[in-house]
């Protein structure tokens, strides 16, 4: 790849040189052309000029020509050859001028047809000048390629060399605060790496060149939710509502609010900041799916009012109502996904026996919904719980739906499952859902804080 941008560099380089040097090369031609001619011609007057002479030698002897006709004939005849030698000389002298002119003139686009591409060279690459066009090209084209497949002609699972080609782009952009395009680049790659922290670092760095920018104070909201594991905390919660001042309309800011007032137990809210979601415009499958979630949510809202229980009670209840149907219709299908979680809490952690913990199984990359919860007092653990696809809050967003999936367990200080500073928590790495997993074994041992 990197040859390649040499060659073609060197080609332009040449192109260039040749406009330069082409006319130059044609006038020298030119001029020796036009010298060879004046002293061809010169020869040529001489040859008649003694051919001549002979002539009228031959027809003084013979007795045709008396002697003072023969002294004119060969006097006119010396002053023809006079008049042709001086206007050969003439030319001959014009042509010398040109030519020397042309030397002396022409010095100056010669050496700028050479020093032109050598200087090209020099400030673009890294052993000179380093302004960066050459490297910087390839570098976009092996990210961009990256995300896109086989068009840089690399494996899209060479991981390493694509994570080294990031390196080498953060690396380079330190001395390029202004490249507004490659800061972006840089941002876009962290994000597909999962290095959100980093992402959201070149997005802050893009914000204070733009700071009215609504779709860059976005994508660093969303990069800042995935550091914070997918928690509304402070900082998270002021980079939402900035981003929502400058575009009331962002859908995925309004779904961020509408999960965390569901985590909060306030069903009513996160119904209307769903609604006021699917009223900004979402369509497609994005649309179905908040669609269904305010279906679910006014079920629920509905039972409530019925029934008069606690809201995690109510959710609880149908979930399983509807698992119990569900696993009764579907008697004869194959296993739903499913996954063992044993939640053991460190002697290290002092807390009040009936303090809420909550388990929840969330993907790695794609909503912040919960796709399976329970949950459970502090006097219960250690206790081996199961998460499977019943768990659900609505169709589409279960353990069924995605394949690397993360498993978290909380002892929440304020008994609501919004992440907390003082709470503790245990999260596993990256499971894999198309594998066989044994049991995940997670001990609650370190405060949100801490970690």
């Amino acid at each position: 790849m990197i040859l390649s941008f040499w060659i073609w560099a060197i080609l332009l380089s040449a192109l260039a040189s040749a406009f330069v040097l082409l006319p130059l090369v044609i006038s020298a031609r030119r001029t020796s052309l036009a010298r060879e001619q004046v002293d061809d011609r010169a020869a040529m007057n001489l040859l008649i000029y003694q051919e001549r002479s002979a002539e009228l030698s031959a027809s003084l002897a013979a007795g045709d020509l008396d002697p003072l006709a023969y002294e004119q004939l060969c006097l006119e005849l010396q002053r023809s050859l006079l008049d042709e030698s001086n206007r050969a000389d003439q030319q001959s002298s014009v042509s010398t001028t040109v030519k020397a002119d042309g030397t002396k003139v022409g010095l100056s686009p010669w050496l700028l047809g050479v020093l032109l591409p050598m200087f090209a060279i020099f400030a673009y690459a890294d052993f000179g000048l380093s302004w960066g066009a050459i490297d910087d090209l390839q570098l976009a084209q092996t990210l961009r390629g990256s995300s896109s497949g086989a068009q840089s002609g690399a494996s899209p699972h060479d991981t390493i060399g694509v994570n080294a080609s990031v390196d080498e782009l953060a690396e380079r952009l330190q001395s390029q605060p202004d490249n507004d395009d490659g800061w972006f680049l840089l941002s876009q790659s962290y994000m597909r790496m999962g290095e959100f922290e980093k992402a959201a670092a070149a997005f802050e760095h893009l914000l204070e060149r733009y700071p009215n920018d609504a779709g860059l104070s976005s994508w660093y909201t969303e990069a800042l939710f995935l550091v914070d594991n997918r928690e509304l905390t402070p900082r998270v919660s002021a980079a939402v509502e900035r981003t929502l001042t400058l575009n009331p309309q962002d859908v995925s800011m309004l779904e961020i609010k509408a999960m965390n007032a569901f985590q909060n137990n306030d069903l009513s809210g996160s119904l209307n900041w769903f609604r006021q979601a699917l009223r900004a415009g979402v369509d497609g499958e994005r649309a179905t799916l908040i669609q269904q979630a305010i279906t679910r949510l006014e079920e629920d809202l509905s039972v409530l009012d019925t029934t008069n229980l606690p809201p995690i009670q109510a959710s609880t209840s149908v979930a399983a109502s509807n698992a119990s149907s569900q696993s009764s219709a579907n008697s004869e299908m194959a296993v739903q996904r499913s996954l063992q979680v044993l939640v053991e809490k460190s002697p290290t952690v002092n807390v009040d026996p009936e303090a809420r913990v909550f388990v929840f199984a969330r993907a790695m990359q794609g909503p912040p919904m919960p796709l399976a919860v329970q949950q459970m007092t502090v006097a219960a653990l250690p206790q081996l719980v199961t998460l499977d696809e019943s768990m659900g809050m609505m169709a589409g967003m279960s353990l069924a739906n995605f394949d690397q999936i993360q498993v978290v367990a909380r002892i929440s200080s304020s008994g609501i499952a919004n992440v907390s500073p003082t709470d503790y928590q245990a999260q596993s790495a990256a499971i894999d859902m198309t594998a066989q997993n044994g049991v995940i074994s997670l001990t609650i041992s370190r405060q949100v804080k801490d970690q």
